[in-house]
């Protein structure tokens, strides 16, 4: 749990989305997501996976963010982190037939399935620096 929570600290440190997730916290909603561990198969494309997930959160009602580490030791070695407003719109989310058909999309970037890590948002600090990408 403390690796999880490193990550999405980390995470949001460098996030423009950083002030709604602190104001969220503020105001005492408990903020909840996932991060997942996954591979890229070989030869599929990093930035059409990314251009697909950017296409979905337009779609995901309470989404805050999506975050995806390319590791430098192996670049189809990924985790993602995404965040939500609360745990009760993750979980419509995530038993939601549209989120079903996003995930199975999904997939065929990936070397089989993610290993996913759901749990709430304790901590967040914003860093000095916007993210810039």
């Amino acid at each position: 749990m403390a690796h999880f929570l490193q990550l999405v600290n980390a995470l949001a440190q460098k996030s423009r989305m950083a002030k709604p997730i602190r104001e969220q916290i503020h105001k005492e909603t408990k903020v909840y997501g996932t991060v997942a561990h996954f591979r890229l198969k070989s030869g599929a494309s990093f930035d059409m996976l990314s251009k697909e997930l950017q296409e979905n959160m337009k779609q995901i009602p309470g989404i805050v963010g999506t975050y995806i580490y390319r590791m430098d030791s192996d670049p189809n070695d990924c985790f993602m982190a995404v965040v939500f407003e609360n745990k009760d719109k993750y979980w419509a989310n995530a038993k939601s037939p549209e989120q079903d058909a996003r995930y199975k999309k999904m997939l065929s970037f990936m070397e089989g399935e993610p290993e996913w890590h759901d749990g709430e948002i304790t901590f967040f600090s914003k860093g000095q620096s916007p993210l810039r990408m």
